[in-house]
């Protein structure tokens, strides 16, 4: 905790971006110094129940899979998301498993703020495909 209340004092980011176990009371400890973007892995609706006790600016919203935190590229479940979306008034992002033939319905759907895609548009693991980066920007913006 310590460590990164150091980096963020001394690099004034504009969002600080957590992924783990982190708590709401931790979450909150940074709100006067950068927007919060906190990432939750709906399994169940305890999930939902618990994304719920946290007081951040965007929820981004992924897929859970047991003893993996991102890059699993396994699609969120909509219908979870859905229901969180209901509740919690605020911008999210959807990450996990999008790719050019989901992206359109995920959008339509959830009406993200924003999307965080990886695996679903490289050739190989770590490696982007500039053809299907141009396809999947190509259909966000034929969405309008």
């Amino acid at each position: 905790e310590e460590i990164v209340k150091k980096i963020q004092k001394r690099l004034k980011f504009d969002y600080l971006q957590f992924h783990g176990n982190e708590s709401p009371e931790y979450c909150s400890s940074f709100k006067n110094t950068a927007k919060i973007i906190k990432a939750f892995r709906l399994k169940d609706l305890e999930s939902i129940k618990g994304a719920l006790d946290y007081d951040v600016d965007i929820y981004l919203l992924d897929a859970f899979v047991k003893g993996k935190y991102g890059g699993t590229g396994k699609l969120i479940n909509i219908n979870l998301a859905k229901k969180l979306v209901a509740l919690i008034k605020k911008p999210i992002m959807i990450s996990g498993g999008l790719n050019c033939k989901n992206i359109a319905k995920v959008i339509r759907e959830l009406r993200p703020y924003a999307v965080d895609v990886s695996s679903g548009v490289e050739k190989y693991p770590g490696k982007k495909d500039t053809g299907l980066l141009k396809e999947f920007i190509g259909k966000i913006r034929d969405l309008g």
